[in-house]
């Protein structure tokens, strides 16, 4: 029986995936709100599937603006 000190790995991401990125990307894209329904947004150019959370908005600052 050995008493040894037990080996110590390095510390992996919460996803741990064998890939070493996260399973699920977030993407960031321009889009134009159409409407504001309760939780529910409706925007056009989006690039995702139906009913993809929304984890954030913010205004697009352009100098034009």
């Amino acid at each position: 029986m050995s008493l040894g000190s037990p080996t110590r790995e390095p510390p992996t991401p919460g996803w741990s995936s064998t890939t070493g990125t996260p399973p699920h990307p977030i993407g960031l894209h321009t889009v134009h709100i159409l409407a504001v329904e309760g939780r529910r947004v409706h925007v056009r150019n989006l690039e995702a599937l139906d009913a993809t959370p929304i984890l954030d908005v913010k205004p697009l600052l352009t100098p034009h603006r």
